[in-house]
């Protein structure tokens, strides 16, 4: 659940740079 939670506060960012590194860490998380 923490890196559920990660990727929720990098969602709340908002900024384009952290989107782009958001789609990173989700594949990097699910492998």
């Amino acid at each position: 659940m923490s890196q559920i939670a990660i990727i929720e506060a990098f969602a709340e960012l908002e900024d384009p740079r952290r989107r782009a590194g958001q789609r990173h860490a989700l594949p990097l998380c699910l492998a």
